[in-house]
């Protein structure tokens, strides 16, 4: 019988590095896994910023009837249900939220062309029609999942970019 040491004076948390010293395999799951989980909880916090844009739209006001009509032509043109409009002083920039309700978020007291107002509209429901916020919310998703997986990034970066191309070519 092989002679084993006496461990039963050792303290505790020494015992457990012990246990992971007879196999260096197991130190780099460790870590990788405590790495993989840490990156991940990080690329979870970019949810926040969509509770964020949850709390300004609970606050955004109705937007002018102007905007509601404009917007509701430019719906027709496109041929899909329009959202709601909604404006807010916490909007540097119009842009669509929501997959279930969605809306169009615009800044308080901006475009006071009609023709800009027609523009940003188009484009908005252009965003609609495409599903591109289904898609965000998938790419965020497989970023959180697969953080090191640098395809993912560069697959998310170019579903963004190529988005907003196709709705600028639609205006």
């Amino acid at each position: 019988e092989p002679l084993r040491p006496d461990i039963s004076r050792i303290p505790a948390a020494m015992r457990m590095l012990h246990i992971f010293s007879t196999n260096g395999r197991d130190i780099f799951y460790l870590v990788f896994g405590f790495l993989w989980i840490a990156t991940t909880i990080f690329f979870w916090e970019d949810f926040l910023h969509h509770l964020y844009i949850v709390l300004i739209r609970s606050s955004a006001a109705p937007a002018r009837d102007s905007f509601g009509r404009l917007c509701t032509a430019a719906a027709r043109e496109i041929g899909i249900a329009p959202p709601s409009v909604l404006q807010s002083s916490s909007v540097r920039s119009p842009f669509l939220t929501g997959i279930v309700r969605p809306c169009i978020l615009l800044p308080m007291g901006a475009y006071e062309n009609s023709l800009e107002h027609r523009a940003v509209f188009i484009h908005e429901l252009a965003h609609l029609r495409r599903h591109d916020t289904i898609w965000n919310l998938l790419c965020h998703i497989g970023i959180a999942l697969i953080p090191f997986q640098p395809l993912m990034w560069a697959l998310a970066r170019r579903i963004e970019e190529s988005s907003d191309d196709a709705c600028d070519d639609v205006v």
